[in-house]
């Protein structure tokens, strides 16, 4: 028996199971639709990253500060 994310963290698994969030999702929100927490997402991502694992592309843009537009 094996625990897994409902959805992928790496690029690679992402292309298994990726995110496709709306337009204006949040880290935030898509934590909350799965009943996990924002720092849940962010530390699964840190870990990856740490084991040398490619981010899936989306879950990054999704992690990433947001810069104001001017």
């Amino acid at each position: 028996m094996a625990h897994t994310w409902p959805f992928a963290i790496t690029a690679q698994a992402g292309h298994l199971h990726g995110l496709s969030p709306k337009q204006g999702d949040s880290l935030a929100a898509i934590a909350r639709s799965f009943l996990l927490e924002e720092e849940d997402l962010l530390f699964a991502m840190s870990m990856a990253s740490a084991l040398g694992f490619e981010l899936d592309p989306v879950v990054a843009a999704l992690a990433a500060p947001s810069t104001p537009s001017v």
